[in-house]
């Protein structure tokens, strides 16, 4: 409206209309009444220079019909307008230019003034009134995020609402634990730290650590446990020290397991606030960025996710991003926690957080290795014996030369030498895509492998594909499962997938589903049916 009405009423340059004469809106050209008073005047006096800002086809069309002696006013008077009109233009865009500027100042203060009111209102809720005059006179202002523990409120200088690209959001503190104990006066006092971590699996069997982050309540780490070489290994005093608060972990399973394999060790106690989450009816695969962006109202940087994390040295942006990851872990803890004893669901997600210390989720029996291999259930008689002797070699050479299986024996080729079964090196030479360095190193064991495989060699018996009356026994467990998942606002794979409930169909009873709060929810019905 501001615009409007300045481009409507400003003089263009001392060469627009006055406020008694009539003017075309687009052009500020005289209208064709006062072109016929103007054309009457020059008949009487010879003169046309008051005709200047006329430069419409009407205009122009009577001048000519007036005689080829005016073509050459005519023409002036044209460019006399067009100078005008490009005059307008710039003057308009110039005052354009000032109005957005003007416009993006106001825009800037009034989201200044919202944040303003928002920290008021946190700090109000949450502390008392000389905590939040001792904010303001601090000039926190927007700068504060609040982050709310168990005991205590933290003020640090960080945006409310997520700032532009590559602005830094968080302090760390960065430790090499190749050359030191850890950050010890940080974590030793916690009963509760939030944990992540990077790593790399690409050209490894497990996954390699990389960066280890927490955040105590009071600041963030980010601990380097390879150090500048790239081949370092974190002193055994830290791995003692951080083994006793319990972890607050986002989808924690993979970082429990690289842990796992790193030190040797669990940590005393878990808390998984993906799995927190799930069971108060958010997305049950919510990734960590989605929570934030749900309970806090903030936007994570996920522009690393494809970082190589074992280059050293580690940028600082990188370590931004990563000290990022566990930022917001212990609010997120204290709101779920707080959600979830309001929905009578606390001890389900401690229930269900516990469940990831079993070790046996991250431990490998190579005997078990024949489940992993894809076609395997295509195979019978001698071809899955041999298949099964030969996977299990396999994942043993994985796990001694720490390589993924597939550089060792990819599983295409694996299952042409158990159903071809050469009895020769020559003739292990003709399968396709086995390569001669492999035959060179380990050919004569191949060879013995299959020359061992008997019909009964394998205990490998995959699971049968259910008949019509297995599959309608089934869809009545889907739907069992379906209205109690309803019921309480839960997504039915949580409360029991559907590879649990064929397992059930087939006869599992050591599952998930009938244990736990799942087993009082829908265990014992769903055992009702089967047995029916």
């Amino acid at each position: 409206m501001l615009l409007d009405s300045a481009r409507n009423d400003m003089p263009l340059d001392g060469h627009g209309p006055r406020q008694d004469e009539p003017c075309n809106e687009r052009s500020g050209i005289l209208t064709d009444d006062r072109a016929e008073q103007k054309e009457s005047q020059h008949h009487d006096d010879g003169q046309n220079r008051t005709a200047g800002h006329d430069a419409c086809h009407g205009r122009q069309e009577t001048m000519r019909e007036a005689g080829g002696q005016h073509h050459e006013v005519v023409e002036a008077v044209a460019r006399n307008a067009d100078a005008d009109r490009h005059e307008h233009d710039i003057t308009v865009g110039r005052f354009d230019e000032t109005v957005r500027h003007e416009h993006g100042k106001r825009e800037q203060d009034d989201r200044r003034a919202q944040n303003d009111r928002r920290c008021r209102d946190v700090l109000r809720a949450l502390a008392q009134p000389d905590d939040i005059q001792e904010c303001l006179e601090k000039k926190v202002q927007r700068s504060v995020t609040i982050a709310i523990c168990p005991s205590h409120i933290i003020a640090r200088e960080q945006s409310l609402s997520k700032s532009p690209p590559g602005t830094p959001l968080t302090d760390y503190q960065f430790v090499d634990l190749t050359v030191d104990d850890g950050p010890s006066g940080a974590v030793a006092g916690a009963t509760r730290i939030g944990v992540d971590t990077e790593f790399m699996r690409e050209k490894t069997y497990f996954a390699e650590l990389c960066l280890l982050q927490m955040s105590t309540g009071s600041g963030v780490i980010c601990a380097d446990p390879i150090g500048a070489d790239g081949r370092g290994r974190p002193q055994p005093a830290f791995w003692d020290m951080i083994m006793q608060p319990e972890w607050v972990l986002h989808s924690g399973r993979q970082d429990i397991e690289v842990i796992f394999h790193t030190a040797g060790r669990m940590p005393r106690a878990v808390f998984d606030t993906q799995v927190a989450a799930a069971l108060l009816g958010f997305q049950p695969q919510m990734g960590y960025a989605g929570l934030v962006k749900e309970l806090f109202g903030v936007e994570l940087d996920k522009t690393h996710t494809r970082a190589n994390w074992a280059r050293r040295p580690l940028a600082d942006e990188l370590l931004r991003y990563a000290a990022e990851d566990v930022e917001y872990l212990l609010p997120a803890f204290d709101e779920l926690v707080s959600r979830l004893e309001r929905a009578g669901r606390l001890e389900w997600a401690q229930q269900d957080s516990a469940d990831l210390l079993d070790e046996s989720l991250y431990e490998t029996d190579p005997a078990n290795a024949i489940h992993r291999l894809k076609g395997a259930r295509n195979l019978h008689g001698r071809a899955r014996a041999a298949a099964s002797a030969l996977a299990e070699w396999r994942e043993a050479e994985a796990l001694r030369t720490n390589r993924p299986r597939q550089w060792i024996l990819r599983d295409t080729v694996l299952v042409d030498i158990a159903v071809n079964s050469p009895g020769s090196m020559q003739a292990l030479g003709r399968i396709e895509g086995l390569p001669d360095k492999t035959i060179r190193r380990a050919g004569k064991t191949l060879l013995q492998l299959l020359a061992d495989a008997t019909h009964d060699a394998s205990g490998y018996c995959p699971p049968a594909r259910p008949d019509e009356k297995q599959k309608a026994a089934l869809k009545a467990m889907q739907r069992l499962v379906a209205d109690r998942a309803a019921g309480l606002g839960l997504a039915a794979e949580l409360v029991a997938p559907k590879k649990e409930l064929s397992a059930a169909m087939l006869g599992g009873r050591d599952l998930r589903v009938f244990g736990g709060w799942r087993r009082e929810i829908v265990g014992d019905a769903l055992l009702e049916l089967l047995d029916g």
